[in-house]
């Protein structure tokens, strides 16, 4: 009877401490549900249409939802890729969506060889319009250290990228533009003057209406103008007028579910045991990492589950495992994304002629020094706050650093983590138990949920044997905690020194690679002041694309940018792409030219 009261007891503490764990537990997508959601378009605004290898790509997301006009809240996640004529995938980017936009950028390599490519961008909700709802851009790679030129012989047709073909502009002949607005002049581009000096501060000045209408997300490209070959890309105004004419409402019967609150993904699970049932199965789904991500997927009857991942992730590699005493029995499958077919796109041409010789080894020079000084001139990666572990911040740490070291994890629990202990379950293999909370030893017989680099434990002896000299540190909170339907003593958080994940390899666990979403940058700005201008004197400034800004929000009358000019002289091109919150599209271009 004492027994019976106990249970009843802690199953109403249960109720009160753990209620808030039904967050983690992920059902299959019902598709009913997205059939009045409309349509979406992307349009990429990159800085160029011609680059050599060395050099960047840069490209800023815009999502925009044709039913409201303004940036789309449906998908959360945008694909861009750059593909040759040949159907060659060169790079297959995942783009995080914030409030409708994302950024990103390709290193071209020396493997990329000289071609013409198309730029994808599109969403998975977009596929079920198929192809020709994407966004398509076209690029031309120059590849000058190889012989390899077929696609660029001149004796090929050039019409398809201005109508004849380029016209060859030797320094000297370039002359400076005004500017070219489309945005009924509800936002302006500023320059303070139309000629500079080489490595003088450019100013920039934004401007607004000063009311919502005006307001928006932009992105700004400041690179030298392509004098070998110049082809229109395009611009906000033609997507949005694109967008707003539509091709087709019906949805296709592929029937594509949206990425609505981050990467999608879907699996199955099967076994050979007739007995075993494939319905209401639990499935642990765990990613190592500082920010690391633990769910638990709930199969249908034939198997299947399915999840979002909502958060800037930073590791690639995911383990699956099914829950449970059973979990040898299954088999767990992780289905594959479903990618465009893209065997019918038309490529626009470059032709190379002899006149150009002289241009293309020039850059060539300029991209080889920029690329040597590179770590003078790095860019930054965006670091995330670190988050909140999911099971709060009232934890116990042991910085075991702080301590004397013992030689295996076991011992260390003994001599320094106090209310854990190793026993022996029903069947004889090495356990885990925990205290229960405000208790120093009391064992009400649940294991706790043991975690390793983020990833989930079911068979602790390779834990318990473990080196402990590469453990970091060893969190524990005595919380009761029911994930999965199954309830958890407590919870072992392990942090190793090197993310080692031998002890959650089991032939049960299925390791997989994602795809992750590119991590945002900040992208390097050269300043000369006068304090700094002596010491740079002795590094070359080569650099072609002198500012490249991938979000820049108008929120006020004004918006100052600011950037410094190279040692190259020439005719330099200011482009600004992008939408205002009410989904107006602007399009700003200006030239200025460097002495």
């Amino acid at each position: 009877m004492d027994m019976f009261k106990n249970k009843i007891i802690i199953w109403v503490a249960f109720l009160f401490c753990c209620s808030h764990y039904g967050q983690y537990e992920t059902h299959n997508d019902d598709t009913s549900m997205y059939s009045q959601i409309g349509k979406e378009g992307v349009f990429i605004h990159y800085n160029a249409s011609l680059l050599f290898v060395g050099e960047y790509l840069y490209y800023s997301v815009y999502c925009q939802n044709k039913k409201t006009g303004k940036a789309s809240d449906i998908s959360k996640i945008a694909y861009v890729e750059l593909i040759g004529e040949n159907g060659t995938v060169i790079f297959r980017q995942k783009i995080g969506l914030e409030n409708g936009s994302g950024q990103g950028d390709f290193f071209i390599p020396v493997s990329v060889p000289s071609g013409n490519y198309k730029l994808i961008g599109y969403t998975q909700w977009m596929m079920n319009w198929g192809e020709a709802s994407f966004f398509q851009g076209d690029v031309s790679i120059l590849n000058p250290y190889t012989n390899v030129q077929k696609p660029f012989l001149a004796d090929q047709d050039a019409s398809g990228a201005t109508g004849n073909t380029p016209s060859i502009q030797m320094e000297g002949e370039q002359k400076s533009q005004s500017v070219s607005s489309k945005n009924g002049s509800k936002v302006t581009l500023d320059l303070a003057k139309d000629t500079m000096s080489k490595r003088e501060k450019v100013t920039m000045v934004l401007r607004s209406m000063g009311d919502e209408s005006s307001f928006g997300r932009f992105s700004i490209s400041v690179r030298r103008y392509d004098s070998l070959y110049h082809l229109e890309r395009a611009n906000s105004i033609g997507f949005k007028e694109e967008l707003d004419r539509g091709s087709q409402e019906v949805l296709s019967p592929k029937n594509i579910l949206p990425e609505m609150r981050g990467d999608l993904f879907s699996g199955t699970i099967s076994t050979d045991k007739p007995l075993l049932s494939l319905d209401d199965q639990k499935v642990l789904f765990s990613m190592a990492g500082e920010e690391y991500d633990l769910k638990v997927l709930t199969t249908n009857e034939k198997g299947d589950f399915s999840f979002s991942l909502n958060n800037q992730y930073t590791s690639d590699t995911a383990v699956f495992q099914v829950l449970g005493h059973e979990r040898e029995n299954y088999t767990i499958t992780l289905k594959g994304k479903l990618y465009p077919n893209y065997g019918h796109f038309t490529f626009k041409k470059f032709a190379l002629h002899p006149e150009m010789e002289k241009l293309i080894l020039e850059r060539s020079i300029h991209n080889q020094v920029e690329n040597a000084y590179f770590s003078a001139k790095p860019d930054t990666v965006k670091t995330a706050k670190k988050g909140t572990p999911f099971y709060g911040t009232k934890a116990t740490v042991y910085h075991l650093d702080d301590y004397t070291r013992f030689p295996t994890f076991k011992e260390t629990i003994v001599e320094i983590v106090s209310n854990i202990w190793v026993t022996k379950d029903k069947s004889g293999q090495p356990t885990l138990r925990m205290g229960a909370k405000n208790s120093s030893s009391y064992d009400i017989g649940y294991q706790p949920l043991v975690i390793v680099d983020g990833h989930v434990l079911q068979d602790f002896e390779k834990l318990i044997q473990y080196d402990a000299r590469n453990i970091k540190t060893i969190s524990i909170t005595k919380d009761l905690y029911m994930i999965g339907g199954r309830i958890f003593q407590g919870i072992l958080d392990v942090e190793t020194f090197e993310n080692d994940d031998r002890m959650v390899r089991a032939p049960y666990a299925r390791e997989v690679t994602l795809l992750k979403p590119l991590t945002n940058k900040n992208y390097f700005k050269q300043v000369y002041t006068s304090e700094n201008r002596l010491g740079l004197k002795k590094i070359p400034d080569y650099r072609h694309q002198l500012l490249w800004l991938p979000k820049i929000e108008l929120e006020t009358m004004t918006e100052t940018v600011e950037l410094f000019t190279s040692d190259v002289p020439g005719t330099y091109e200011v482009v600004l792409e992008g939408f205002t919150f009410l989904g107006e599209p602007v399009s700003i271009k200006k030239q200025f030219r460097v002495d």
